[in-house]
């Protein structure tokens, strides 16, 4: 867990846990926090779910979520994999010509090296691991928002 001036950031790996901070909330505005960062943990856990239900491979996509929690207004889950807006939103069904070098694409297919002017690239379907991720989890964090705030208006 890292801290900076108005964030806290957490990430998480497969070995990490994330510490319950209730003994040190003090403040209304902690209290709002430790309700993120709470809610954050979870979203980073169901994240990581859904990645191994959802991705053949996950590797190292799997250990690139980011929570990053502003200090009681937000909480953003994130990831930072190098593919990882490929991956989210997917990609469309493109096709490729040869380059003008004339050397043209070369695959391997059925025991026979095959050469073709163009190939189609099915696209990539969207995982949409981190919205719904947000979808399930969010009302969960709303929800204890909520009581907080009964509690501090002492109703």
């Amino acid at each position: 867990m890292r801290s900076g001036r108005n964030m806290i950031e957490v990430k998480v790996t497969k070995d990490t846990l994330i510490p319950a901070i209730e003994d040190v909330v003090k403040t209304w505005e902690d209290k709002k926090t430790a309700a993120l960062v709470k809610g954050g943990s979870r979203a980073l856990m169901m994240a990581a779910q859904l990645t191994t239900e959802r991705l053949k491979k996950p590797g190292s996509y799997l250990q690139s979520f980011v929570v990053d929690v502003v200090r009681g207004k937000e909480m953003r889950l994130k990831n930072v994999h190098h593919a990882a807006r490929i991956l989210e939103l997917g990609t469309r069904r493109k096709g490729y010509r040869i380059p003008r070098s004339g050397e043209g694409l070369w695959f391997f297919k059925e025991g026979v090296w095959k050469w073709r002017p163009y190939v189609i690239h099915p696209g990539i379907d969207a995982k949409k691991i981190i919205m719904d991720t947000i979808q399930k989890v969010m009302p969960e964090v709303m929800e204890e928002l909520k009581k907080l705030l009964k509690t501090e208006k002492g109703g």
